[in-house]
């Protein structure tokens, strides 16, 4: 008997034990959605405050500097929203999350022209262009920051993204070099380094790097993605789907991950797999053009072309003006002899890109095509 008492009392301690656990991590969630909307009426307040002082540069560093906050917190906060089944919560800040980063970049560019001496503003300005992705914009920034504030890590990490993104790449070795040299123990620098060796070729140390800054963040997903990548151009498929894998692990909601797993499946012929990660990419994320483009191509390879063409359509609702999609679409429409139509795809694929040469020979094959055809009635 007290040996089935101690049993009992065992599962019970052990119960009691996962159900405190879930509790605690229900209850982190709330507190992040709260401190979101702290975030939120923050800026709400800032907001006010440059409005009320149109001639005071703290009042509009204050409210970049709150805008920036809501921006960063909300991405969290949408995810956990959504998964609470806060849909009107997640939808609000989503609308509100671009709005937030640009009236941050119009904030310290407003102090800016207040108070030019204002560092603290450049630092901001400098941040929110690089998250803003207007990087060519924000180096010029960043590098009079680092030139005044040189032990700022961040500054220097986002300088080397900047350079990252515009290809600069032995400038951006350098600046990431120095954010490690003030801080040896940063899993961003390694995650940036590996991102500026694979960029210059260096695959081994470019994976050595990312497996460094894994070491020091096992959840850290782009570096699983920078890793897959890295592997995948070490010719390594299995080795990069578990990197990506990985990575979808760490953040389950995150469609890059999915969309670079479609992609190296497809190459592997492992085409059901590959046709569920794009369409979870393409359901996480939906203007992703490349997702449509995989996808689609899988599809034509099956065979499956009006499936294919559907893809293609919804892919060119989310991104008129992306003339690859345009001539793929052409492509499918062409094999199903849908001529006018794939005359139609081709025409526009060329307007929107002058040069391509192989969207102008598929639309002289369609017209001849189409000429033939005309003739043959004619008879």
């Amino acid at each position: 008997m007290k040996v089935r008492k101690i049993i009992i009392y065992s599962i019970l301690g052990f119960g009691l034990a996962i159900g405190g656990y879930f509790a605690w991590l229900i209850w982190q969630d709330y507190q992040t959605l709260r401190q979101v909307q702290i975030a939120q009426n923050k800026m709400v307040v800032a907001r006010q405050n440059a409005k009320e002082m149109p001639n005071d540069p703290q009042a509009f560093l204050n409210l970049g500097n709150a805008s920036m906050k809501f921006w960063e917190s909300s991405g969290k906060g949408i995810r956990i929203a959504n998964n609470l089944q806060q849909q009107s919560l997640a939808w609000t800040w989503l609308l509100s999350k671009p709005q937030a980063l640009n009236e941050a970049v119009l904030s310290y560019q407003k102090a800016l022209q207040l108070d030019p001496k204002l560092i603290d503003a450049k630092v901001g300005l400098c941040n929110s262009l690089v998250e803003k992705g207007e990087t060519a914009k924000a180096i010029a920034h960043c590098r009079e920051v680092i030139k005044q504030q040189s032990k700022q890590t961040k500054i220097y990490l986002n300088l080397g993204f900047a350079l990252i993104d515009q290809q600069q790449w032995n400038e951006a070795e350098v600046i990431i070099r120095n954010a490690l040299e003030l801080e040896p123990q940063n899993d961003d620098a390694y995650y940036l380094l590996g991102d500026v060796l694979l960029g210059k070729g260096k695959i081994n140390e470019a994976i050595a790097a990312y497996r460094q800054s894994i070491e020091l963040d096992p959840k850290a997903n782009l570096t699983y993605i920078g890793l897959g990548d890295a592997l995948a151009a070490q010719q390594k498929p299995q080795e990069a789907i578990a990197a990506y894998q990985k990575s979808i692990l760490a953040v389950p909601n995150y469609a890059l991950p999915y969309e670079r797993l479609g992609q190296i499946l497809a190459e592997q012929k492992q085409w059901d797999e590959a046709i569920a990660a794009y369409r979870k990419a393409i359901e996480l994320y939906p203007p992703s053009a490349n997702s449509y483009k995989g996808l689609g191509q899988i599809l034509v390879t099956q065979n499956k072309l009006d499936e294919a063409s559907v893809t293609y359509q919804k892919g060119i609702e989310m991104n008129p003006k992306n003339s690859e999609l345009h001539y793929l679409l052409g492509i499918a429409l062409m094999e199903q002899k849908k001529l006018p139509q794939a005359l139609s795809s081709f025409k526009e694929a060329i307007k929107l890109d002058p040069a391509r040469t192989d969207a102008r020979q598929k639309l002289q094959q369609v017209e001849k095509q189409i000429r033939n055809t005309q003739k043959k009635s004619q008879r």
